[in-house]
């Protein structure tokens, strides 16, 4: 018989925090800078930050250092939120469709607030045949390509171009990242073109952006997590926050999951 897995009690703390277990027992000899190390390693910050306040037995320094990390996670989501509107308005005055995925939508949608999820850049898919009109708003709004460095034509815009999804560009001046994507492919998972896939409106600040309607949605997640062998609980919790709150219809996910061939993903 295979050992059973042994969790170390800083990640037992995490997991109880997220899944708001009522009483947390806290290890007499927890380790408190590894747990630290965790907490940001799995982006979890808000979650476990705001419980620990209300917490006895927790160090000052801990409750300090997550704080701080907080404050500046929040005036960071502040900036992509503000990003992704004037993104999102500019590719709609050109007439561009496009879907904001994960992201600040995603944290509207499964945690109530723009500042209670950790991400760390925009994620905006176009159809490729508005690719080249896509690229041009982002350079005019200040937006330079990052990856791949060099420019692409002939051969080497066509070898880039089957084997990747989506191009990286970066404002020097926000210090914001936006990954544009022009399909939506993980090892084998074929998505349909955007054109093809229900969108929903997302509220951010009163203004309206486009994104992946739920089901859609938790399906590009699930993929996402689970070709990424699931390295970080935030991908976990996402799922489990738009289950638990009933936005997912598991019927009409398991059959977007049979047609895209991608069943055992979802089971997992």
């Amino acid at each position: 018989m295979a050992d059973k897995l042994v969790m170390p009690a800083e990640l037992k703390l995490i997991i109880a925090i997220l899944t708001e277990q009522p009483v947390l027992n806290i290890a007499p000899d927890l380790n408190w800078s590894y747990f630290v190390k965790l907490v940001i390693r799995h982006r979890v910050i808000e979650q476990v930050s705001v419980r620990l306040k209300t917490e006895e037995n927790i160090p000052d320094s801990v409750k300090q250092r997550l704080e701080v990390i907080c404050q500046q996670q929040r005036l960071r989501l502040l900036m992509l939120a503000g990003e992704t509107i004037r993104l999102s308005r500019e590719l709609s005055t050109a007439g561009i469709g496009y879907a904001v995925v994960k992201g600040i939508p995603l944290a509207i949608e499964a945690y109530g607030g723009i500042a209670k999820r950790q991400c760390k850049d925009i994620d905006l898919w176009v159809d490729f045949a508005s690719w080249d009109q896509a690229v041009k708003i982002l350079q005019s709004c200040g937006y330079r390509q990052t990856c791949p460095e060099y420019s692409l034509t002939g051969f080497k815009r066509d070898y880039y171009l089957n084997r990747n999804h989506d191009f990286e560009f970066f404002h020097p001046q926000k210090k914001v990242q936006v990954e544009l994507m022009f399909r939506v492919s993980y090892l084998g998972v074929d998505f349909p073109k955007l054109s093809e896939v229900p969108l929903k409106q997302c509220n951010i600040n009163n203004k309206l952006v486009m994104s992946l309607e739920d089901n859609y949605h938790l399906l590009l997640l699930i993929v996402h997590g689970a070709v990424h062998a699931w390295h970080r609980l935030r991908w976990l919790l996402d799922i489990y926050l738009l289950i638990q709150q009933q936005k997912i219809d598991l019927v009409k996910l398991l059959t977007l999951a049979e047609q895209l061939e991608c069943r055992a993903m979802v089971t997992q």
